[in-house]
């Protein structure tokens, strides 16, 4: 993929993101405040980040062992 689609495809993720956490604060809490959001969007990318992170580990061992 050239420079230009992994930036498309990245500002679709975040958007995705963004409305994930828009759907989630309506849901669980009435006061609508920034820092609400802002807080639920850093803990929904730090769990991505951890997610990405393991299949990144666990994909790189993989293909070590597989030289081996």
């Amino acid at each position: 993929m050239k420079k230009g689609d992994w930036i498309i495809a990245l500002s679709f993720i975040v958007m995705g993101f963004c409305c994930l956490t828009v759907s989630a604060v309506s849901w669980f809490q009435s006061p609508y405040t920034i820092q609400f959001f802002t807080n639920k969007m850093l803990i929904v990318c730090l769990f991505a980040a951890l997610l990405i992170g393991a299949g990144t580990v666990i994909y790189y061992l993989m293909k070590q062992r597989r030289k081996r």
